[in-house]
């Protein structure tokens, strides 16, 4: 699982959409900037610039060919999905607050702000599909000014002409949208304004949420009430997750009380509930305002949130066996570099910061049905770990060998001379360790507590001093950047690494092998020792090799003799941080790596005195936890029994705090 947090924002969210597909994924906010980002890498494609104001409201259509946008600066904008072009501009006397398009792409309907003197108006526009999109009538098909409470939510039902209305006075109706008629209304629908209206696929039900603390499902059709989901706090967004019996509700306390308030007293958490039983079975935490914006991807196999904290939490998420709903993960920081829509040309703009986990969480793996009895259990984290291992498939050797699945043990390298050199991947831990290491973590005895307890550390103060490299695991995600890079720390854990990264000395890149294809949970490091700043860290002689033995050395306490080394040798140390102690074996295994200088950054310099560049020796880390501080739960060891009732199984959650490279 690759867990990624984008924020592509400098203002709140206002709404976040996937197209039909669930590859794309839009957002907009108060910024005046729409965003469109590929959901399965986060990849951020381009902005569609044009907005004047702060953009309300967007909806894109089943062919994800256009795109519509609603904003402050009294305006509905058509925009190319492809290109980025605004294709055509609707005025008003008013701000859009809510478009939304028709099943089948060829209708908009948005609503205009009450204000000024003018009414709240619904109007409907037909989208000529021919051509460019350029071509469109400035006069709205329909148009009318719904009876009572003004609008703020509104989308098409599965009647043709028909659409379903959210109010200020919490009142949800049915108009026809030629007309203007009302067809049918439930004034009692909510008790205050209704601020967000989601449809089932197939249209027959949808969820709203409410500033009346509640969200709930309506029948289409009669608007009878079908579920209620009651919380402690206003809600600003729920979503519907498809093939699966669950909702997602976010919201918190008013953004203007929010710099007075924790984030676990405001409530800032996306909390799942049970569609069925109407009971919460789970939160997600991450933002530190109120979630604005919830949206699920159509496959239910991940979802996105955005806040008024200005962030784009996208979670990552596993496609598992049985449509299991396996894991998701937010994380709370990032820094995000800014790039043109650029649709003459293949540009794109990738996130930037450095990785310090925090959050993992929600699993919930249902057989026969999907009852939640689990709301707490010792250390969620392990718990999430234990859940994600066992559903993992991690071969005999605990790591899938990339080469043998059209992977490489040799890093993509953006620019080196000649080009196409990499780096050798010379260290796997492999996914039989304990599965506590395998979580990218700094608590409860996870990987960077590890890597903490070998004397490493994140980048220096966070900030990025090095290029981006990429890898092949061989698991289905083809070529992807490291996760982040860790440094020596030379003794201290705060600062330790801005020393090394003006001095050199050892480092590593790592990458979780989480793929579709291949989901051992393993971590494939490419460890070398380099040289000060001031000769651009160019690599030592033998370097990689070095890098390698440095880090086994750490483990064994003692010198590794790297000219000795063969296949088949092994040590086994033990080490300490946070009062966990970790148990490694070491193998060195050949027959993944070429004992070569071909192909081999810098290897004119590194390899030297008759040693090649690599050595051809990996050497694979088994890890285990052997002791743990008396008063942490962390070695609770999850029971069947304890945990799931039978064979109705689900879960909860956990909560980490981190900033990302990606």
């Amino acid at each position: 699982m690759r867990p990624i947090l984008l924020q592509g924002h400098e203002r709140s969210l206002t709404q976040i959409k996937f197209n039909l597909e669930g590859d794309l994924l839009f957002s907009c906010s108060k910024d005046n900037i729409i965003n469109v980002w590929f959901s399965h890498n986060g990849e951020r494609l381009g902005t569609y610039d044009g907005n004047n104001g702060t953009v309300w409201t967007l909806d894109v259509d089943p062919e994800s060919k256009f795109m519509v946008s609603g904003a402050a600066d009294n305006t509905l904008r058509l925009w190319s999905v492809q290109t980025g072009k605004n294709l055509f501009t609707w005025e008003f006397p008013t701000a859009v607050k809510r478009v939304a398009f028709n099943d089948d792409g060829t209708r908009v309907v948005c609503i205009t702000e009450q204000r000024m003197g003018y009414q709240c108006a619904i109007r409907t526009f037909k989208i000529n599909r021919d051509g460019d999109g350029t071509n469109q009538s400035k006069e709205p098909l329909y148009n009318f000014n719904p009876i009572g409470s003004k609008a703020t939510v509104c989308a098409f039902t599965n009647v043709p002409n028909v659409i379903f209305t959210g109010h200020e006075s919490g009142k949800v109706a049915l108009f026809n949208v030629k007309s203007g008629e009302e067809l049918h209304n439930n004034e009692r629908a909510h008790g205050e304004a209704v601020t967000d209206l989601q449809f089932s696929k197939d249209r027959t039900y949808c969820i709203t949420s409410s500033k009346d603390k509640s969200a709930r499902i309506h029948d289409a059709k009669t608007l009878q009430v079908l579920k209620t989901f009651p919380t402690e706090t206003p809600l600003n967004s729920a979503a519907l997750m498809p093939n699966r019996p669950y909702v997602l509700l976010g919201g918190g306390q008013e953004a203007m009380s929010v710099t007075t308030t924790a984030a676990r007293q405001g409530k800032f958490e996306t909390r799942f509930w049970h569609k069925i039983f109407e009971e919460e079975v789970g939160r997600v935490k991450g933002h530190f305002g109120p979630v604005n914006t919830i949206a699920v991807h159509p496959a239910g196999t991940g979802y996105a949130s955005g806040g008024e904290d200005g962030f784009h939490n996208r979670l990552s998420y596993i496609i598992c066996p049985q449509h299991r709903f396996l894991a998701l993960t937010v994380f709370s920081s990032l820094y995000i570099l800014s790039a043109p829509f650029s649709p003459s040309s293949s540009q794109t703009m990738r996130s930037n910061a450095f990785l310090l986990p925090s959050v993992v969480l929600i699993a919930s793996t249902p057989s026969l049905c999907d009852f939640p009895v689990c709301r707490s259990c010792g250390s969620e984290e392990t718990l999430v770990a234990w859940v994600k291992r066992s559903e993992r498939n991690v071969p005999p050797l605990g790591y899938g060998i990339p080469t043998s699945n059209g992977g490489s043990m040799l890093t993509k390298i953006p620019v080196t001379y000649p080009m196409g050199q990499g780096e050798p991947l010379n260290i796997i831990i492999s996914g039989n360790s304990d599965s506590r290491v395998l979580v990218d973590s700094p608590s409860d005895g996870g990987l960077q507590n590890y890597f903490q307890s070998l004397g490493f550390s994140g980048e220096c103060l966070g900030q990025r001093e090095s290029v981006h490299q990429a890898a092949n695991l061989g698991d289905g995600h083809d070529f992807k950047n490291e996760t982040a890079v860790i440094r020596w720390n030379y003794g201290d854990p705060e600062l330790g690494a801005c020393k090394e990264t003006i001095q050199g000395g050892n480092h590593f890149r790592y990458w979780i092998q989480d793929g579709p294809q291949v989901n051992s949970g393993a971590i494939f490091l490419a460890a070398s020792y380099e040289k000060p700043i001031a000769q651009q860290h160019d690599i030592v002689p033998n370097g990689y090799n070095l890098g390698r033995d440095w880090l086994v050395g750490n483990i064994t306490q003692s010198s590794i003799p790297t000219l000795n080394l063969t296949n088949g040798t092994t040590y086994s140390g033990s080490t300490s941080s946070e009062g966990y102690t970790y148990k490694t074996d070491i193998s060195y295994l050949s027959g993944y790596l070429e004992d070569t200088n071909d192909g081999i950054n810098h290897n004119i310099s590194v390899g030297v005195d008759g040693i090649n560049s690599v050595d051809g020796l990996v050497a694979v880390l088994d890890v285990d936890i052997t002791q743990v501080p008396p008063n942490t739960s962390a070695a609770w060891r999850p029971s069947l029994v304890s945990l799931w009732h039978l064979s109705c199984y689900s879960f909860l959650i956990s909560f980490l705090s981190f900033e990302l490279l990606s």
